[in-house]
């Protein structure tokens, strides 16, 4: 690819198909991610939450006090058993993801994951630039290197820095915090013929293009009498339709199911990700050694 480094920022303050959520919540610095999920498949035309499985009695309660009228349950066969149910939703733990996942395709119901429990911030929020990262090179870097840092957590990292390196010489770096009181979701991608910025917080203007500029110094010898100078390149906005990431996802999954269509963050990105993730933690772990990752 012509681009050379990205750089991210992210922190934070007619067919009837119905859904079924293993673990309905858990919580992290008191932001909800289940409900969202339960809420965005009720609102998809022809989709409906048949049931929320949860082993957590107050979890159970809070879904029947916010969504009214959606069974809840503890029993993850009783729903894997049910009729009513086509496909399933797994939104736990990863590390449960397997387990789950298994029997509901047992029970021949597919099934798309949704990471939920965060042990610190880097699976809380780099789990989203990773993906994207992925999505950009269409493969996984060679190299992983993380620094984390507990700057108000006794135990969880709340700062991470994470580095990708890859074969053919670009990179890129991921900043990651719980600490920012601002909501920060931005993105830099650096390539040859210019530079992009995406900041997804911003109403319009989410993406701006920067063309390459004009730099005299670039090849200058020393023997060269000419003006040194720096201009930078025109600025641009490209239209940008105003998507959310999360509904964007569950449509796609339903239309894998409804329309043949491709999954776009399947197994393979899913398993890329959990790899570099699981590089950063070790990179961190090690003293932030960098850690090589295999195809």
């Amino acid at each position: 690819m012509d681009e050379q480094m990205i750089g991210s920022e992210h922190q934070a303050p007619g067919l009837r198909l119905d859904y079924d959520f293993p673990g309905c919540r858990h919580r992290v610095r008191e932001r909800l991610f289940d409900p969202n999920l339960i809420r965005n498949f009720n609102e998809i035309q022809g989709c409906r939450v048949a049931c929320v499985c949860d082993r957590k009695s107050g979890r159970r309660q809070y879904v029947k006090t916010r969504f009214p009228g959606i069974p809840v349950t503890d029993d993850l066969n009783q729903v894997l058993a049910a009729e009513e149910v086509d496909v399933v939703v797994v939104a736990t733990p990863v590390s449960t993801h397997r387990e789950i996942a298994l029997a509901a395709l047992e029970a021949g119901k597919p099934g798309i994951g949704a990471q939920t429990s965060s042990v610190d911030v880097i699976w809380d929020l780099a789990t989203h630039d990773l993906s994207i990262s992925y999505y950009l090179w269409e493969r996984k870097p060679a190299e992983v290197s993380a620094y984390g840092y507990r700057y108000q957590h006794p135990k969880l990292i709340d700062t991470a820095f994470i580095h990708l390196h890859f074969e053919d010489g670009s990179a890129a770096i991921h900043h990651v915090s719980w600490l920012c009181p601002q909501k920060t979701r931005r993105y830099f991608l650096a390539g040859k013929r210019g530079s992009l910025l995406f900041d997804d917080t911003r109403e319009d203007r989410m993406l701006c293009f920067i063309d390459q500029g004009l730099d005299s110094r670039i090849g200058a010898k020393d023997d060269e009498v000419k003006e040194l100078y720096y201009k930078p390149g025109k600025v641009s906005y490209p239209s940008l339709k105003r998507v959310q990431p999360l509904r964007a996802a569950c449509e796609n999954f339903l239309n894998c199911i409804r329309k043949s269509e491709k999954l776009r963050s399947d197994g393979h990105a899913g398993l890329a990700v959990v790899e570099m993730l699981e590089a950063a933690e070790l990179s961190i772990a090690e003293g932030s050694k960098p850690i090589h990752l295999t195809d």
